[in-house]
């Protein structure tokens, strides 16, 4: 009876730290993500969606939609790294992946706000686009931050 009692609580004080164990590194990882990148351009909406749209398409990105507010550009990702960091975070190795970047732009006062979202897209067995954001996104998001106040400085000098 005292071996039962004993190796219950030892179960209970292991499954409680793991709990406690999950919920702090869910903490450090949520403290890691960089926010969307964001961007305060001094021109008109359309001028902005135009330089987009030319800078994206020079990239390699195809423009998937457009919308009043909303630019959304893809891209199939190539970059072996990538490809294997998807598999082992349980992506489906022969699923089609492609970068996906929307944005959204809104102009008040003469000042058009940018935001970015990276995503991947995944197309699934129907031929439906699954979008989801990576795990660990610093680096797209410090890259597209930099292009967009590339742009900007661009845009404002002319």
């Amino acid at each position: 009876m005292k071996v039962r009692v004993l190796f219950l609580a030892v179960a209970v004080a292991l499954g409680v730290t793991g709990c406690a164990a999950n919920g702090q590194q869910g903490g450090q990882e949520q403290g890691q993500t960089v926010s969307r990148p964001e961007v305060q351009i001094k021109a008109s909406s359309d001028r902005v969606k135009s330089e987009l749209v030319g800078r994206l398409t020079k990239a390699g990105f195809d423009l998937e939609d457009e919308g009043q507010f909303k630019l959304t550009f893809s891209k199939p990702i190539t970059d072996l790294k990538r490809i294997m960091s998807l598999t082992l975070q349980g992506v489906n190795s022969s699923a089609s992946k492609r970068d996906i970047i929307d944005f959204t732009v809104t102009e008040n006062s003469g000042e058009t706000t940018v935001i970015a979202t990276q995503f991947v897209g995944l197309e699934n067995a129907f031929g439906k686009q699954l979008k989801f954001e990576e795990k660990y996104q610093n680096e797209a998001h410090e890259s597209i931050q930099n292009s967009l106040e590339k742009m900007k400085k661009e845009m404002e000098k002319s």
